[in-house]
């Protein structure tokens, strides 16, 4: 019986022009200078591979990561709207300080982690939970052995939960950090985790 193998590239969009310690999920939000660069040294680390498949989440600052990432290749972007990050409603753009503020009995019914939580005019958590689900699903299906998706922080901790059968309220225990690759190994559909949050290519900056 041939084995069957696959690599996972989930990659977070480099770094954007939203304000540090703020919620940001569907602000449109392009890269900053420092992020294009970034973009760039992760073109020097992607060029060494043979891939051909490249999926990206919609949002400006992802798709920008990615045309900058894989420039010159060929390759094709897809975009998916599962890779969207969660939809954090009136809280956008709100620091965690400003948000208990202005909801402090939310934000205890959020603490408590529970999966019917949702954000004010937002996204649920059970909901984000099953799009994150119909994205490991596609991840799975795809018949190249190396496949990039270009995606948010909290979109990459949830997959790795799905992924490796974990309650999603240990999301929090992985760190995801802009313009970062997490990677993971399929093997005849069973993951392993190669490589979470690694950022070697940056370290020239």
């Amino acid at each position: 019986m041939k084995k069957e193998f696959k690599v996972l590239l989930l990659i977070r969009h480099c770094e954007s022009s939203y304000v540090q310690e703020r919620y940001i999920g569907r602000t449109d939000s392009p890269l900053t200078q420092a992020g294009i660069l970034q973009a760039h040294k992760l073109a020097n680390r992607l060029k060494r591979l043979r891939y051909g498949y490249v999926l990206s989440s919609p949002s400006r600052r992802a798709l920008e990561t990615a045309r900058v990432a894989t420039q010159g290749t060929g390759s094709v972007i897809q975009t998916e709207e599962d890779l969207r990050e969660i939809d954090f409603g009136r809280w956008e753009g709100m620091t965690f300080q400003e948000i208990c503020a202005r909801d402090p009995e939310l934000v205890e019914q959020w603490a408590q982690g529970r999966m019917n939580f949702r954000f004010p005019n937002g996204e649920s958590l059970s909901d984000f939970w099953e799009r994150v689900g119909r994205m490991e699903h596609r991840l799975r299906r795809i018949p190249e052995e190396t496949v990039i998706a270009v995606t948010h922080g909290g979109l990459i901790r949830f997959l790795l939960c799905r992924f490796f059968g974990l309650n999603p309220q240990l999301h929090l225990a992985f760190e995801i950090l802009p313009g970062s690759v997490t990677t993971i190994h399929l093997y005849n559909g069973k993951a392993v985790l190669s490589g979470l949050n690694d950022r070697h290519h940056l370290e020239e900056l």
